[in-house]
């Protein structure tokens, strides 16, 4: 008897172990310093991510180095990449950040509070590397139109 009521625990452990490494960081997620809504969606293969929530709905990519990008609309704008990562469990990929034209390797986690946590670095390689960037973003509800920011609570 011991021996099957083992067996239905660890059964049980390894199923919880499962759906909590089934954490997705879909959904919609606001970034309290700049005020940003980001929408992060699956695309094929990745998870992708696009402003539609701005507190200037008319914002341009004004900080971006390419001056031919500088005049295009921030809303709708794809701004992250990701892919679930194999060493935690999370998603690490490529974030533009239009706030001031960086872009950054990331990685993203759902923290306890349900908050994504957010973790970034600039460089090409290792030695380069910095980590100016380490935020939460809170998640927000769906019902609004693109590019309108929700009152925050």
């Amino acid at each position: 008897m011991r021996r099957y009521l083992s067996i239905i625990i660890g059964m049980l452990t390894l199923s919880a172990s499962a759906q909590a490494g089934e954490s997705t960081i879909a959904g919609h997620w606001h970034m309290p310093a700049s005020g940003m809504v980001i929408a992060l969606a699956e695309c094929s293969d990745a998870m992708c991510g696009e402003v539609i929530g701005l507190p200037d709905p008319a914002a341009r990519d004004q900080y971006n180095p390419d001056p031919n990008l500088a005049d295009r609309p921030l809303c709708r704008l794809q701004v992250l990449r990701a892919q679930r990562s194999d060493s935690f469990d999370g998603w690490h990929g490529d974030f533009y950040n239009p706030e001031d034209g960086t872009q950054y390797f990331v990685e993203l986690m759902i923290n306890q509070d349900g908050n994504l946590q957010v973790w970034g670095q600039t460089g090409e390689t290792l030695m380069t590397r910095i980590i100016p960037l380490a935020v939460v973003w809170t998640p927000v509800s769906p019902d609004r139109e693109p590019c309108e920011v929700p009152p925050v609570s």
